[in-house]
């Protein structure tokens, strides 16, 4: 073997131990869906022997090729999975890879209605408890109430007590929520509260 074969071996030889791995893609895509959807998982990695999942994230835990994908997968269930493995290089070098996939209750629906206020009336005297309430929305396991934009209750209940010590035009609604989000609002009710006159002090009789 010449001088110039020998350098370009050795040249070789000193690129191949010093190559590192370079993760191209290790993804869920999309990464967050909701109950009844489908995500595929993706990865490359250039410069890896093999990869490997932890016992604890899959188990399938036989090498596998350094590029490829897996699915697409549907999942009827709501929940967080991290995908967790290692790729491993021809000089015994390790990388350490996660991809976490989130799986989302579906937005229960925007409710139909509009709150209720107790006594039924659009009039309400300042100082004075008033009842809101509204009805139960299929799948919602909490529900946000809002006055004029702003949130003041939130719970599984459907109702809550408001009192209000100054006048004016006050806007109710409802929003219904799960471990997903929640969903738009409802239409807003209107209640006006208003001050009463004192109590007369000067009664007389003649």
């Amino acid at each position: 073997m010449d001088i110039k074969r020998l350098a370009l071996v050795l040249l070789l030889g000193s690129f191949q131990v010093k190559a590192q791995m370079s993760v191209k893609q290790f993804s869920w895509s999309p990464s967050v869906i909701d109950v009844g959807e489908s995500t595929t998982f993706y990865w490359n990695v250039e410069g890896a022997k093999y990869c490997q999942a932890y016992p604890h994230s899959s188990g399938n835990t036989s090498p596998r090729a350094t590029s490829g994908r897996s699915g697409p997968h549907r999942y009827t269930s709501a929940g967080a999975h991290t995908t967790h493995w290692f790729c491993e290089d021809y000089q015994g070098n390790r990388v350490d890879l996660r991809a976490t996939r989130v799986v989302r209750e579906p937005l229960p629906p925007r409710p139909s209605y509009s709150p209720v206020a107790s006594p039924a009336a659009s009039y309400q005297p300042v100082n004075q408890s008033l009842t809101i309430s509204w009805g139960a929305v299929s799948g919602a396991t909490s529900y946000r109430l809002y006055q004029d934009g702003t949130y003041i209750y939130g719970g599984s209940g459907r109702s809550t007590v408001v009192k209000l010590s100054n006048y004016g035009h006050r806007y109710y609604s409802v929003e219904a929520c799960n471990q997903g989000g929640c969903a738009s609002r409802s239409q807003a009710i209107p209640v006006f509260f208003y001050t009463t006159p004192g109590a007369v002090s000067n009664l007389t009789g003649s």
